[in-house]
C-alpha cells in the first residue's frame, strides 16, 4: 500500500464512527475536502496531512506517516491531542455525565481556545450561557 493510501487509512481510522460531515463540522474542515480525500478524487500528501494533523488536533506522524503508528491508530492510542482534559479535574469528572454532543462541542471550543481563536468578548458569550445552562439545570432538579 502506498503511502496516500495509508494516510487515508489512518484518516478513517481517526474519523471513527462519525459521519464525514459530523466530523468535518467539528473540526471546521470543508466537508466536500473530506470527502474527495475519502472517495479518492484528491490526494492526500504529506503537506495537506500534516495540515490535516494540525487542525484536527492529532499527535505528530499520525497522518503523515502512518506506518510509524500502525494499530495504535486503530486502538485510539494516539488520538485527537488532549487540551482541556489532562488540565482540568473538573472536566475529566464531567466526562462521566456529559453526552458525546456536548464532549465534541467542548473539545472544538478548546481547540478553538489553544489555537487564539476566542477573543475576550467571545469567552464572556460563553460564561454567559453556561450560567444559563447551570441555573435552568438546577431549577428542573
Amino acid at each position: 500500500m502506498d503511502m496516500k493510501t495509508l494516510r487515508v487509512e489512518a484518516l478513517r481510522r481517526v474519523i471513527g464512527p462519525l459521519s464525514q460531515k459530523e466530523f468535518a463540522e467539528q473540526h471546521d474542515l470543508d466537508a466536500s475536502y473530506l470527502s474527495q480525500i475519502l472517495n479518492g478524487h484528491r490526494g492526500l500528501g504529506e503537506k495537506a496531512a500534516l495540515n490535516l494533523e494540525q487542525k484536527i488536533g492529532l499527535a505528530p506522524g499520525v497522518l503523515v506517516n502512518p506506518a510509524g503508528y500502525g494499530s495504535n491508530v486503530i486502538e485510539g492510542e494516539f488520538g485527537r491531542v488532549e487540551i482541556i482534559r489532562e488540565q482540568s479535574p473538573v472536566y475529566q469528572a464531567m466526562i462521566g455525565n456529559a453526552s458525546p454532543k456536548s464532549i465534541a462541542i467542548l473539545d472544538k471550543l478548546a481547540r478553538a481556545a489553544a489555537k487564539g481563536k476566542l477573543k475576550e468578548s467571545d469567552l464572556a458569550l460563553l460564561e454567559g450561557i453556561a450560567g444559563l445552562l447551570e441555573k435552568a439545570n438546577s431549577e428542573k432538579s
